[in-house]
């Protein structure tokens, strides 16, 4: 299957369910044949502009409407409704996020290249951003925070 196709059958499985997970996503997806690891899942969220809904008691994805995808940076979006808390140690900035939202979040850093980051590391719910010094880790974290309030 190419790209384009597994990029709409995300938007019908995403719009059609309330899928929990990404692992629920790819399990989805390969139960339609479609082999997909969990790097390749997570750019494809993002390129869709897929966020978690917060809906009092239970979290799914959604599509974004095309007016909210131009007013907002999907980074920025995604740290105001996926970050949890975030902190510095040195050059190292550390971020704590929703259960399994780093990954989508570390694509969004990835895709802005932001300048005082050099390198970025996300387990299921944890991000490590490496900067290229201690002011840049502090400046980065003060961004983070901001954007959290947004």
């Amino acid at each position: 299957m190419k790209r384009e196709e597994r990029l709409v059958l995300i938007e019908k499985i995403i719009s059609g369910n309330q899928v929990l997970t990404q692992s629920e996503l790819k399990s989805i997806l390969e139960s339609k044949g479609i082999k997909i690891s969990q790097t390749s899942l997570s750019r494809d969220m993002h390129e869709l502009n897929i966020a978690k809904k917060h809906d009092h008691d239970k979290s799914f994805y959604i599509i974004l409407p095309k007016l909210e995808r131009q007013i907002k940076s999907p980074l920025k979006r995604y740290i105001k409704d996926l970050v949890l808390k975030v902190n510095s140690a040195n050059v190292n900035v550390i971020i704590h996020t929703r259960l399994e939202a780093a990954p989508l979040l570390a694509s969004a850093f990835d895709g802005e290249q932001h300048p005082n980051v050099l390198g970025i590391f996300a387990t299921s719910n944890n991000l490590l951003l490496i900067c290229k010094n201690e002011k840049a880790a502090q400046n980065l974290v003060s961004e983070i925070e901001n954007d959290m309030l947004i």
